[in-house]
């Protein structure tokens, strides 16, 4: 057990150099990390999830204004068998049966509850766009500034 954990340490000991060493090989532009910090970064993605689900909620509730209108139908069939008990003979019985149901509903006025939540969405989902973009141009900043703190040393090494 011990020899095995010193082997796997030692294993990724050697390894870090050859992936550190495939990482360096491809160069980036400051646009490539500024959108491949847009496109991965977790808040961002948090965001436009929030948005996508404020959407949703807003079809719903202007779908919710609408009447609905709901319908059923059910047949059954029973069989059985029973003893008559003045004959002492078996007796064949079936049962039909069936059922038909209809529901419609409208809400005509709920106190404009659903206009409010209509118009508290729309402003919800345009403050996450708000927030998209802002936490874009946030990020934007940070990637550009660790992109001039990692080509510093090559920008003073050129100048001497």
């Amino acid at each position: 057990m011990r020899l095995r954990s010193i082997c796997v340490i030692c294993g990724a000991a050697l390894a870090v150099p050859f992936i550190s060493a495939t990482a360096q090989t491809q160069r980036l532009t400051l646009d490539d990390c500024i959108r491949y910090a847009q496109a991965n970064s977790f808040a961002v993605q948090q965001r436009a999830l929030q948005t996508q689900r404020d959407e949703a909620q807003l079809d719903q509730l202007r779908q919710s204004r609408w009447p609905t209108a709901n319908g059923s139908y059910s047949q059954g069939l029973s069989l059985g068998r029973t003893i008559d008990p003045f004959s002492n003979n078996y007796v064949q019985q079936s049962i039909n049966s069936g059922s038909l149901g209809a529901n419609a509903n409208w809400n005509v006025f709920n106190g404009f509850r659903t206009g409010s939540q209509i118009r508290q969405t729309e402003q919800s989902i345009l403050a996450d766009q708000q927030d998209i973009a802002q936490q874009k141009f946030d990020l934007t900043i940070q990637v550009m500034l660790g992109y001039m703190q990692a080509i510093r040393p090559v920008l003073h090494q050129e100048l001497r």
